[in-house]
């Protein structure tokens, strides 16, 4: 809001240390006994805005007339602006409009006693309202719910359980997650075979949900035992996660595997938050290729298994030479010559070796134990005799 004065005035403040009370009592103005019934009785016209281009008529010329429109079609445009938004309004209302019933309810619903009107006179139904008292089906002029509600039927409680429960080898729709653990390190550590506790054993002995089976984790998921050596235990750990909130029991089942016998522990109770290992040791009496498996459960509930596939080789030793030329310099004085041939192990069990050596020649060691995965270093000397060549075998 702007103003200007064509004079300077003076503003006079109330107060300071002459100022009375009644100087700052306020001025009150109290309504008459009339006053009202003057106020309800006047007629207030509705507040209709003043149009921008007719308070402020736009100037229209060469330079303009591409910017602006005149007062006449400015007018236009709003006429059209307000066409289309009666239009609107009004079809707005027509939707929600609330008809009114020259029939009761009671009519509606069948009960036709009293002076209620001849229904088939009536402009606002299409068909006939006198319906048996079942007017479920909604009609023009019959506002919503007036008739008989429409039944609802409810579904029947479910009978089956959230997930199915087997057991043995048949298939279960929920197992537990893998884990990536290093299968060839053996955890010294094992738990308690069987719960003591009474909590232990309720716990040990409930069926588990299957948020509860995803929480526990498994490591792996299959176990490679590759080429493996007759007639020797070669171990692998089997590892089970609890990340419940509870104890679990675990147990182990070899499914009569004469191949895993010596497979251990056969349970544990894995506290919550622990990781238990299972030593899972595969002996093989002959050179076949295994293709077994065997399994665990859960808190005697929940069963799984694990494929095994290994292949067996006999237990033998390869030699780094399979012939040996024996040859002195020229400037040689020794009466021997020594060269070096390694005996390497291939398998994971110990190989015994014993060599037998034929006259002029020597083997230091000759006998001996290769390591699993290792090799032993031989020297072969030869010490000639009164023939110039020796062609023997070791």
């Amino acid at each position: 809001v702007t103003g200007y004065s064509g004079e300077e005035g003076t503003k006079v403040m109330k107060g300071g240390i002459t100022a009375t009370y009644d100087e700052f009592k306020p001025t009150f103005h109290f309504q008459g006994a009339g006053d009202l019934a003057e106020q309800r009785a006047k007629v207030v016209q509705p507040f209709t805005r003043q149009k921008a281009w007719v308070a402020f008529p736009p100037e229209v010329n060469k330079d303009t007339k591409k910017y602006t429109f005149g007062p006449a079609m400015f007018d236009h445009l709003d006429e059209n602006k307000q066409h289309y938004l009666d239009f609107l309004k009004q079809s707005y209302n027509k939707r929600n409009a609330v008809f009114s019933l020259s029939e009761s309810k009671k009519f509606i619903l069948g009960n036709v006693d009293g002076d209620q009107g001849d229904f088939e006179q009536d402009p606002d139904y299409q068909l006939q309202a006198l319906d048996m008292g079942m007017f479920a089906m909604p009609v023009q002029g019959m506002p919503p719910g007036a008739g008989l509600k429409e039944p609802s039927y409810a579904l029947p409680p479910a009978e089956e359980p959230l997930y199915l429960r087997h057991k043995g080898d048949a298939p279960t729709l929920i197992k537990p997650r893998s884990r990536v653990i290093d299968e060839d390190r053996v955890m010294l550590k094992k738990f308690k075979p069987h719960p003591t506790t009474q909590k232990e054993k309720r716990e040990c002995s409930t069926a588990l949900g299957p948020r509860q089976i995803m929480s526990i984790s498994t490591n792996p998921s299959n176990l490679e035992y590759g080429s493996i050596c007759i007639q020797a235990d070669v171990t692998k750990s089997f590892t089970v996660s609890n990340d419940t909130n509870q104890n679990i029991l675990v147990a182990l089942d070899t499914l009569g595997n004469k191949d895993l016998a010596h497979s251990k522990p056969a349970s544990q109770v894995i506290p919550s938050g622990a990781t238990a290992g299972f030593d899972i040791t595969l002996h093989l009496e002959g050179a076949v290729d295994i293709d077994t498996k065997f399994g665990y459960s859960i808190n005697n509930h929940h069963h799984f298994t694990v494929p095994i596939k290994a292949q067996a080789v006999p237990v033998m030793l390869s030699a780094s030479k399979t012939k040996i030329h024996f040859t002195f310099p020229p400037h040689a004085v020794a009466p021997t010559i020594s060269e070096t041939v390694l005996l390497v192990n291939p398998g994971n069990n110990m190989a015994d070796f014993k060599l037998v050596a034929p006259a002029n020649f020597t083997a230091i060691p000759s006998e001996g134990t290769v390591e699993p995965l290792s090799s032993e270093e031989i020297a072969i000397t030869y010490r000639p005799g009164q023939q110039t060549q020796h062609a023997q075998e070791l």
